[in-house]
């Protein structure tokens, strides 16, 4: 690391050099002299697959914004916090690669296709640039401009980074960083994305009238929109099926949608209501909806048009197949969608999991990710 260091100071010299003999010089604040760049020689090696361990503990732990969705990829675990993204070694948190923005800072993130894309804001300007790094080495995919405004949010699938901030979405491909398709509405206010291979379902919120938009995931198609019924509505799985939370009669409901944006089905049951003023969150599979309510994990099956079982949970399910793995009071939990039965448990030793971490995996660890901290079990 440190002769990487040296090498790169002395490049940096003589590009400097360089510039000064050509009549150029580093403006002090401008992105280039406060752009730091590390890359790892090499890819970390990939982990080898497996069942969780018949128990766990915390490996390390490190201060981390949230990310948009996993956290993890091609051997590496990402950290982000402040300005700085750096990939680490899952099984000890050593540093592999970092890069760093002294005159911005992360607004959001996620890792995607091999990448870590991330959307960093200056003060006072929103989030205006997108960046994609080698989630492996950490060397430089792509780089952009956009103006996305403040309060960016990433979500990503396969190919595709849907980047929202407030009247305005923007695809964009993970190869390259060009557009896939762009939209906005003036006036209008998109929520928080669902996003899969199907489509990108959210909730426009107009002066008038509050939608249920379902837009192509690589095009600029627009397949439905619907009228949300009911009010405080929260956009859970688009796909296998397609499903909304929201509150009718005064009732917490889950209502799915066909493919042309008709009601399919309506579950109402007191233990799909939110507590612990967090969002809900859930993944969908074959007609099952599990939803995270905040305390409680909750299998909606849709066909039934019933509440299928419900147990304690201490963050969102990460789905794994025919099953979801969640954080519990005692280490993780794996369970069947359609039934709930418990799989596996993986006590961490006491080593409670944080409030709210979602969970991910890598190899045969398992990272949690809470609003404020990242850990790595195994």
């Amino acid at each position: 690391m440190d002769r990487r260091r040296v090498a790169t100071g002395l490049g940096l010299l003589a590009v400097l050099a360089g510039l000064v003999a050509a009549g150029l010089v580093l403006i002090p604040g401008s992105d280039a002299a406060t752009t730091q760049l590390v890359t790892a020689p090499e890819a970390a090696p990939a982990l080898p697959t497996g069942q969780l361990p018949a128990s766990v503990t915390a490996k390390w732990s490190a201060p981390s914004l949230p990310p948009g969705g996993s956290a993890v990829d091609a051997g590496t675990v990402v950290v982000v916090t402040g300005g700085r993204i750096s990939g680490r070694d899952p099984r000890t948190g050593t540093e592999l690669w970092s890069y760093q923005r002294d005159n911005a800072g992360v607004c959001g993130w996620l890792v995607q296709d091999g990448a870590v894309v991330a959307a960093y804001a200056k003060p006072g300007k929103g989030c205006t640039d997108l960046i994609a790094l080698e989630a492996s080495t950490g060397a430089r995919r792509w780089y952009r401009n956009t103006d996305l405004g403040p309060g960016a949010t990433l979500v990503g699938a396969n190919g595709v980074v849907v980047a929202r901030a407030g009247e305005r979405l923007l695809a964009v491909a993970t190869a390259n960083g060009l557009n896939r398709w762009m939209t906005r509405r003036p006036d209008c206010v998109y929520g928080p994305v669902q996003l899969s291979t199907l489509g990108a379902l959210v909730l426009l919120t107009c002066p008038d009238r509050t939608l249920l938009v379902d837009h192509d995931a690589y095009a600029d198609t627009e397949h439905w929109a619907a009228a949300v019924p009911g009010t405080d509505p929260a956009v859970l799985a688009v796909g296998d099926p397609t499903a909304l939370l929201s509150t009718i009669d005064g009732n917490r409901t889950v209502t799915t949608f066909n493919g042309q944006g008709k009601v399919q089905a309506r579950v109402v049951d007191p233990r799909l209501t939110p507590a612990g003023g967090v969002p809900p969150t859930a993944v969908a599979t074959g007609g099952t909806v599990v939803l995270w309510t905040g305390t409680t994990v909750v299998g909606v099956n849709t066909r039934t048009q019933k509440v299928a079982w419900s147990a304690p949970a201490l963050g969102p399910p990460l789905l794994q197949g025919e099953s979801v793995l969640v954080s519990g009071p005692t280490g993780f939990v794996e369970r069947a969608v359609g039934t709930g039965a418990v799989v596996r448990t993986t006590p961490t030793g006491g080593q409670r999991p944080d409030q709210y971490a979602r969970p991910g995996r890598i190899g045969t660890l398992v990272t949690a990710s809470s609003p404020t901290t990242l850990t790595v079990y195994g």
